[in-house]
């Protein structure tokens, strides 16, 4: 069994993972080898909001603003999960 922390909780895949789950969420909550803890809700609100800091205070746009709007449906994806289970 592998299992490595994330951001949201831990990941129990066996195989390298390109995003990490710690700098970058977004794929987290579409795998089938995430779970999510809800111990982790005040974290995962820290990064929705730290999410939202960054967009208003840069210009972001094209990569970086698509990034930042994936990692802001996956926050509320999680959140919406550590909730209501």
């Amino acid at each position: 069994i592998s299992i490595r922390e994330t951001a949201l909780g831990v990941c129990m895949s066996r195989e390298y993972c390109p995003y990490g789950g710690i700098d970058h969420i977004a794929e987290c909550t579409k795998c089938d080898k995430a779970l999510l803890d809800r111990r982790r809700r005040a974290k995962i609100e820290e990064i929705g909001h730290r999410i939202v800091e960054v967009m208003a205070s840069s210009n972001a746009d094209g990569p970086l603003r698509e990034c930042l709007e994936a990692q802001q449906v996956a926050v509320k994806e999680a959140l919406d999960v550590v909730l209501t289970h």
